[in-house]
């Protein structure tokens, strides 16, 4: 079971996009690597991160919150831990491109720290703080 339906027909078109992306010869092993299931319509180790390329980022859990409140827990080791979360996915992705291996952009997988700011910014929100001690 998948959260996104790919037919046979997604993976051929992925392997036409990703040939055409990743034509530097660096990459030609890694891509053969994963093309050759691809083309025949097969799924490969690691293809829910490479789809991007031909399928569009559909939306986040943001479109099914309609009329929600949020509620954030210490709102500011949320961004301190989401700013590690987003270093950590670009550190990866420079890892990766670094031994030749194919990956898209974090920024094509996720929202990024502007966009969530501004998601969230957008809803009715809780936040919930510990208050300072204050010495008598």
């Amino acid at each position: 079971m998948r959260e996104v339906v790919v037919r046979s027909q997604d993976f051929r078109a992925w392997a036409e996009s990703a040939r055409q992306r990743w034509s530097d010869e660096r990459y030609a092993r890694a891509l053969r690597d994963r093309t050759v299931f691809a083309d025949e319509g097969e799924s490969f180790a690691g293809w829910e991160w490479l789809m991007p390329i031909v399928r569009e980022r559909g939306g986040s859990i943001f479109d099914y919150l309609k009329n929600a409140v949020v509620v954030i827990d210490e709102p500011s080791s949320v961004e301190t831990h989401l700013s590690e979360v987003f270093q950590s996915l670009a550190d990866r992705y420079s890892e990766t491109d670094a031994v030749d291996d194919i990956a898209v952009e974090p920024s094509e997988l996720y929202l990024s720290v502007e966009e969530l700011r501004a998601k969230l910014d957008s809803k009715q929100r809780v936040e919930l703080r510990v208050l300072a001690a204050r010495g008598c």
